[in-house]
């Protein structure tokens, strides 16, 4: 359990592991958009290809009831598009974020959930912000 980001509720969560979990990754665009849509869809098309089980989410609810329902199944990771060249990819347990270019996102994601890397390894390597910023 974690409060919501207003304080008012408990939210669960389940920690699987990024090895163990069933779904690594979540996908969607940050607002209902044409494009952004889009680039999720070549997002997952790549994460497809490279073996990751994920779930592609173009529904137009929050961006934060989106990632409390991943957190709650245990889904590792997030990618959200708000951009048709780059994305971010959330971590769950953090809640932290890094920026990457949308070719790279799925070899991250991959990297991450085989264990070659760690969470730290790539918020080292990439842009990011933490939970904390100002900038949420």
């Amino acid at each position: 359990m974690r409060p919501s980001q207003a304080g008012d509720e408990q939210l669960n969560v389940f920690r699987f592991p990024p090895l163990v979990a069933p779904i690594k990754c979540t996908v969607f665009p940050l607002v209902q958009n044409q494009k952004y849509e889009e680039v999720s869809k070549v997002i997952s098309q790549s994460l497809t290809s490279a073996g990751i089980s994920h779930k592609i989410d173009i529904t137009g609810t929050s961006i934060g009831k989106r990632y409390a329902r991943t957190d709650e199944l245990g889904v590792p990771f997030a990618i959200t598009v708000d951009s048709t060249s780059s994305a971010t990819i959330r971590e769950r347990d953090s809640k932290d974020q890094i920026r990457v270019n949308v070719e790279e996102a799925a070899t991250v994601v991959k990297d991450v959930t085989d264990g070659r890397r760690t969470w730290e390894d790539v918020w080292s390597t990439f842009p990011h912000h933490s939970s904390g910023s100002a900038d949420e």
